[in-house]
């Protein structure tokens, strides 16, 4: 890897259109677009970010590279102009489109991309961060960044260890895993949807890297040798856990009492 073709300051988001010809950064309220080949400055989009949590508002392009997204704000990215505004309701303002482009999913609310009409709220995207399969067929959803930063003091999330699923074609949710540790890095999804890769915390600094292979379930010997290996690694944390639920594999929130 030779020298960087292009330096930008303050722009801690960048992404690429579809068909890699431009990118777009976005920082400090607003967001500008680049020619990929030459660098070049294109346009700027000026207050994209307005009012929302500028730590993690990158923007995110439609699947034909049309339109663009950022903060509550819809664009057309060849002209400076805000095609439309979006309510917001939380300060996790960030969204994203689906798969087909018809969705636009801001925290919670899926908005029609068409009519701009809110079609639905789902209570449990809330604060999550969402990744779509290669087929386009299943979301998986992780809290944000700044959900687990912003956890009450003296107590985590219960979701901080779980990541969701949802049918893409109507975001209603299929399940909740739990997989025992912190998940601290974005969920990574084999183009040919039979895998996913997880970053999760193992106590204090030390992170790993875990594949999962899609659909299938542990064994029970595996699941007891899974439960050993995280008691091992959390002896530490009991007292940050009380008060706590578990959630088990269909996505149900069980007592201490229950799992005993």
């Amino acid at each position: 890897m030779g020298a960087p073709k292009l330096s930008l300051e303050n722009a801690p988001f960048c992404s690429f259109n579809p068909i890699q010809e431009q990118f777009i950064t976005t920082g400090d309220d607003r967001s500008i677009i680049y020619s990929t080949e030459s660098g070049e400055y294109i346009r700027e989009l000026v207050g994209d970010n307005s009012g929302m949590d500028d730590c993690e508002c990158g923007a995110a392009w439609s699947p034909t590279g049309e339109l663009v997204l950022s903060g509550t704000r819809l664009w057309d990215p060849r002209v400076p102009k805000t095609l439309h505004s979006f309510d917001r309701f939380t300060k996790y303002g960030c969204g994203t489109f689906s798969p087909t482009g018809n969705e636009i999913i801001i925290n919670s609310e899926i908005w029609d991309a068409r009519t701009f009409k809110l079609m639905k709220t789902c209570p449990a995207l809330d604060q999550m961060e969402l990744s779509f399969s290669g087929l386009g067929e299943v979301a998986y959803a992780q809290l944000r960044p700044r959900a687990r930063m912003e956890a009450t003091p003296g107590k985590k999330s219960p979701l901080r260890t779980c990541f969701r699923t949802f049918d893409a074609a109507d975001f209603t949710e299929i399940s909740t895993i739990d997989i025992k540790r912190d998940i601290t890095g974005p969920i990574g999804i084999e183009k040919n949807d039979q895998y996913i890769s997880i970053i999760d915390n193992r106590g204090g600094l030390e992170t790993q890297c875990r594949i999962f292979e899609v659909g299938r379930k542990m064994s029970a010997e595996e699941e007891d040798d899974e439960w050993e290996d995280v008691s091992d690694d959390d002896d530490d944390d009991d007292d940050d856990d009380d008060g706590l639920d578990d959630i088990d594999d269909n996505g149900l929130f069980l007592s201490d009492e229950e799992w005993e």
